[in-house]
């Protein structure tokens, strides 16, 4: 079914699911659910109370808020009268919220509180949607208003070529760009996405799905998932905030879910970490398990047959592990979709042994944003999937991903020679080096600005070696630098914990966690770490030395977007003689302080070896207290 524009969705929605759950929200500590008629009705009296301010077609409107049910009702109100959301990360400081605003020309502005209103200046017309801020209407006020006011002639007829939002990109490099999407590019990728799900039929979803709802809606991808699932019927439930995300799962139980690698990486780093601490036993059942559902994926991946001794052993995997890690995922998880950063091969295929499906795909705020997902029959981790069916990929002769469909932007706002490099002959200029396969999947390698040229002449993907480098479980974050420089190295922030936990394994009298970073041992064992997770590199995309951050990179730092990706040349400015010590020409010959540690490497610890076929006794282990003991384990690192 084809939409005008995102607010004719919504009512269809209204009209086809009238009294079923669309938000289910936390009231008072207890689980709320809105219909989809009632949400349509909140949006027509927000619309009109804005109307009565004055809001006109054209006008932009601020929306200053965490992820939560008013977020789309404003959103939606906002653009029932023509009129343009500007998003805003509540993360973001006063001066780049002033920047937004400011370039944007907005007249309006909702915010969520009286802690975001102070970031707000005085001269513009603010809604508060929780409490009364001084200066600032009630979101009560705004609705109570917008009902005494209503009218027929509701919402305006706008078409899809009509200017929905301007999405502020975060800006990892240089000013923040005002992204111009349209109504018709938000709805052409809700339509990819339709098709797609269509085209699956175990992937059919509707209004007996769950949605969880936790990123951003700032972010595109999170939007435009609100886009699809409400034209399904979905009930998308809200986390009341990230530290809630364990409880919120397993009472709200979701279906479906989307989520950034970041995600993953720290569920994988839990368990994997709990796992090493329990006995030689529970370490090899618990191999053994993943061992045959990464085979599993290897076969099926392949388009091999899956023998039946595999089948028989992932049955018993499910039953005696892996069930239970899903009941902490709510018991009803079925697919993940994951964007926004790249999804280490080894993680996807990690989560997939556990009956878990990461669909991971790829695409940019110019392009509403997916250009591309993992198809969930066959997904190939390490590919971002096939392009949608209204979507094009080609590759420039330099290696760039060209795309060009209906989703893509109309331009950068106030900016026609940005939106002239990136838009040329009808293709946008992704800024992403990638390849396509024999069989139409899309591998990305890096950002095109981002790429390290060696002075030998060797090209490398900072982005990949960093992908690699954080699966060491000692290894938080990891920037990689060595542009015109003959090796490659990286700076690394490490896990506190992990670290002491090293010290006192080791018998290291250090006092503190910054004094370990200097000494020695710890060098040479971090550096073992990175020669065995970046084994399968080329030899000259490997580290050769490496330096220890003093602190994680953090967005109240100024150092990670709100998507939290790391923001490298705030990195790299603020770090610069780290990154001069990494390439002295005379290293010290003493004991070594913070960054000034070059030792030879040792050889790289051996891959944990994956085990063929169960232990002997893991049969007779049904209801057992090492098996409970087990499942509790995973019960507890799993969130």
């Amino acid at each position: 079914m084809s939409f005008e524009n995102l607010p004719s969705l919504l009512l269809d929605s209204a009209h086809r699911f009238g009294d079923q759950p669309a938000q289910r929200f936390k009231m008072n500590g207890q689980w709320r659910d809105r219909t989809y008629q009632e949400l349509w009705n909140e949006v027509v009296a927000v619309a009109h109370g804005l109307k009565t301010l004055g809001i006109q077609e054209g006008d932009r409107v601020a929306l200053l808020s965490r992820t939560r049910p008013e977020w789309v009702i404003a959103d939606y109100a906002t653009l029932s009268l023509g009129a343009v959301t500007v998003p805003i990360y509540p993360s973001l400081p006063k001066d780049q919220v002033a920047f937004i605003l400011e370039d944007s020309g907005a007249k309006a502005a909702f915010v969520e509180d009286g802690g975001q209103a102070v970031k707000i200046p005085d001269n513009l017309l603010t809604v508060a949607i929780d409490g009364h801020p001084r200066g600032c209407r009630s979101w009560l006020w705004l609705k109570e208003t917008g009902l005494m006011h209503a009218d027929d002639a509701f919402p305006r007829p706008i078409g899809r070529d009509h200017l929905a939002s301007l999405v502020y990109t975060s800006g990892t490099t240089g000013r923040p760009k005002g992204v111009m999407l349209t109504h018709g590019n938000i709805l052409a990728n809700v339509e990819g996405f339709q098709a797609l799900v269509d085209e699956y039929p175990d992937m059919q979803v509707g209004p007996k799905d769950v949605a969880l709802s936790f990123l951003p809606l700032s972010h595109i991808l999170e939007r435009m998932a609100h886009a699809f699932q409400l034209s399904r019927g979905i009930t998308i439930a809200y986390a009341e905030s990230v530290d809630t995300l364990a409880t919120d799962l397993v009472e709200t139980a979701p279906s479906i879910m989307v989520a950034v690698p970041r995600v993953f990486e720290k569920v994988y780093a839990k368990v994997q970490d709990q796992v090493a601490s329990e006995s030689a036993f529970k370490q090899r059942a618990f191999q053994w398990a993943v061992a045959g559902g990464r085979r599993r994926y290897q076969l099926s991946s392949e388009g091999r047959p899956i023998p039946s001794g595999l089948i028989r052993q992932q049955r018993m995997a499910d039953r005696l592990v892996f069930s239970k890690v899903r009941e902490a995922l709510g018991g009803q998880l079925r697919y993940v979709i994951s964007g926004g950063a790249p999804l280490a091969r080894e993680i996807g295929e990690f989560f997939y042994a556990m009956g878990v499906t990461i669909l991971e795909g790829y695409g940019l705020t110019e392009t509403s944003p997916v250009l591309t997902v993992n198809p969930p029959d066959s997904p190939r981790y390490g590919s971002v999937g096939r392009p949608l069916s209204n979507v094009e990929i080609a590759i420039a002769e330099d290696g760039e991903i060209l795309a060009r469909g209906p989703n893509v932007m109309s331009g950068y706002w106030n900016l026609p020679e940005g939106t002239e490099e990136a838009l040329q002959d009808g293709w946008f200029h992704t800024g992403d080096i990638g390849e396509l396969t024999p069989e139409g999947r899309l591998v990305i390698t890096d950002r095109k600005k981002a790429l390290l040229v060696l002075s030998t002449g060797k090209n490398v993907a900072p982005g990949l070696v960093e992908t690699h480098l954080i699966l060491a479980p000692y290894i938080e974050q990891a920037v990689v630098v060595g542009d015109r420089q003959k090796f490659v190295g990286a700076l690394l922030y490490l896990n506190p914990d992990k670290v002491m936990e090293w010290a006192q394994q080791h018998q290291i009298p250090m006092a503190a966690y910054d004094d370990l970073l200097s000494h020695p041992d710890l060098y040479r064992f971090i550096m073992g770490e990175v020669e065995r997770v970046t084994a399968p590199l080329a030899a000259f995309e490997r580290p050769k030395r490496i330096r220890f951050l003093p602190h994680e990179l953090t967005e109240a730092s100024g150092e990670l977007t709100p998507s939290l990706k790391i923001k490298v040349p705030v990195v790299l400015s603020r770090y610069r003689q780290l990154v001069e010590d990494l390439y002295a020409q005379e290293m010290p010959t003493h004991a070594p302080t913070l960054g000034t540690m070059d030792p030879e490497p040792p050889p790289a610890a051996p891959a944990p070896s994956k085990i063929a076929k169960p232990p002997p006794v893991i049969v007779d282990l049904l209801g057992s207290v090492v098996l409970g003991a087990l499942f509790g384990l995973l019960l507890r690192v799993i969130l």
